[in-house]
């Protein structure tokens, strides 16, 4: 858990301005591997958008609301 509050904190430092993020660089910023943020979308628990060709992106606002739910749900 320490690893997602440290990558929010970096996410945070490091978005500058950018609007949406790849499935691998959302994982970077969750401290999580990229198979398991899919997961996440597929059953509903983190919200993308799409990008240009229809690439699956997360804005900031998703990976901070992820982020967010699952501190909770660990009682954090």
């Amino acid at each position: 858990m320490l690893a997602k509050i440290a990558a929010r904190q970096q996410g945070e430092a490091n978005s500058n301005g950018r609007i949406a993020f790849t499935e691998r660089e959302a994982a970077e910023k969750l401290g999580l591997q990229a198979h398991h943020v899919r997961e996440a979308r597929r059953h509903g628990h983190i919200e993308c958008c799409r990008g240009p060709a229809r690439r699956v992106m997360y804005r900031p606002e998703e990976i901070e609301a992820y982020l967010n739910r699952t501190q909770s749900s660990n009682g954090l």
